[in-house]
């Protein structure tokens, strides 16, 4: 029920896939399972009027009890972690792609899969990566968004950028491009001192329609 209407979400392709994936691979992803269950009500949010909708997979270490999961904070066992949680990633964000081209709600839905930072390029001596902020990636889809580029490069080692570097605050510029909201908005804090809602940032000119 969302404001006074019933939705009746339709099954989604990444419900499909995602529990298809979990009896293949035999190890479930509490937010993989968390996202195939709710991505019809995804889909029911949009239909009623909700305009931000935020998935958030984090560490459920301390959350659920005797589950030893750490996310994607890969201290240690990378390679490992990334081997049973990049195939759910794959698909959940394929699958949901998908969806919303099929449904006609990919041309005014912005669908940003991004961190809060990358991982050292330097692996430590449990075999897991630590925090890195000097060089990550983000991926831009849907409305606003010209598909089919790669911006920018780093180098081989995926330490800094080297090509057409990008700023955290430039990203959400672009971000607020596309959501119709001009990044140089000025908004006030409680001691009414301005701060521009992009902090300085400047959209990516290349990336947008």
């Amino acid at each position: 029920l969302s404001q006074g209407r019933t939705i009746h979400p339709r099954r989604t392709r990444i419900h499909d896939s995602l529990h298809s994936a979990e009896r293949t691979q035999n190890t479930p992803s509490p937010c993989s399972t968390a996202c195939a269950a709710s991505a019809p009500e995804l889909f029911a949010r949009h239909a009623s009027g909700v305009r931000f909708v935020n998935v958030l997979w984090t560490w459920y270490n301390a959350a659920i009890a005797g589950l030893q999961d750490f996310g994607w904070d890969t201290h240690e066992h990378n390679f490992a972690t990334l081997g049973r949680f990049l195939p759910h990633l794959d698909l959940v964000y394929s699958s949901l792609m998908e969806d919303l081209d099929e449904s006609g709600l990919l041309d005014e839905t912005l669908v940003v899969l991004t961190s809060d930072f990358g991982r050292t390029p330097v692996v430590n001596r449990t075999a897991g990566r630590d925090h890195w902020t000097h060089c990550y990636s983000t991926i831009l889809a849907g409305a606003g968004i010209a598909g089919g580029q790669i911006y920018g490069a780093s180098d081989k080692h995926a330490a800094v950028p080297i090509d057409r570097p990008v700023r955290p605050a430039d990203v959400c510029a672009t971000i607020y491009r596309c959501l119709g909201i001009d990044p140089d908005m000025v908004v006030y804090d409680r001691l009414a001192r301005p701060h521009k809602i992009a902090q300085g940032g400047e959209p990516i000119e290349t990336l947008l329609v």
